[in-house]
């Protein structure tokens, strides 16, 4: 049954990582030379719940996502060529790679990621591209939840929001717990006035006594 479960947990967690938001990167492949294809109003886009295929093996080209803040969220090598596979009847296939024609690869979606830059294999910047359209966060410190972020989706704006709550609460309950101590200590006293005082007139009753 152990077993089972393993298996079980495993084959979800291999559903999770195959499967997920991916950029895809629309591009124009012209004898060595790479540009953005003209087809398409947004050059990225964002699918989602997809993977990034293994029938494209990585070439001397680069891409890298960054942030707002200049940070490298990721590099990717690829082969801008132009892929198209056929079938042979019977079994079998094959591909040919073209010199000239649309063409595009997929990178990991980053919910920070604000450019891509794309470099030659001379590692020369050749290609960039603003994503912060895509963005479910803006990275500016400051948690916006009319632009869906949260402290899942984007703790790097949220955290401090979190934080400030939870010094909020934490210094709500130091009062309360001040509050309430102060008030047992007056409860006391007066409990303990009450107590001395029936005392007090016990003796005086006494001392009248004949």
């Amino acid at each position: 049954m152990k077993k089972i479960t393993l298996i079980i947990l495993l084959g979800l967690m291999i559903g999770i990582v195959a499967h997920a938001d991916v950029y895809q990167v629309y591009l124009y492949y012209d004898h060595g030379k790479l540009y953005f294809d003209r087809s398409y109003d947004k050059k990225v886009n964002v699918l989602r719940g997809e993977k990034i295929s293994s029938d494209y093996p990585g070439g001397n080209f680069k891409a890298e996502v960054l942030d707002s803040r200049g940070n490298i969220l990721n590099s990717q090598a690829f082969d801008p060529r132009p892929y198209t596979f056929y079938d042979i009847p019977r079994g079998g296939g094959g591909s040919v790679i073209s010199d000239t024609g649309a063409t595009g690869f997929r990178l990991s979606y980053y919910p920070t990621g604000n450019k891509i830059n794309i470099y030659d294999p001379k590692n020369a910047l050749i290609l960039e591209y603003d994503i912060s359209y895509l963005a479910s966060c803006n990275n500016n410190d400051i948690c916006e939840p009319q632009l869906r972020e949260d402290f899942g989706s984007c703790p790097a704006d949220c955290k401090k929001v979190i934080n400030s709550q939870a010094a909020e609460v934490v210094g709500t309950s130091s009062v309360s717990k001040y509050y309430i101590l102060a008030l047992l200590a007056a409860a006391g006293a007066i409990v303990l006035w009450a107590v001395l005082r029936l005392i007090k007139k016990r003796r005086a009753n006494a001392a009248v006594k004949p």
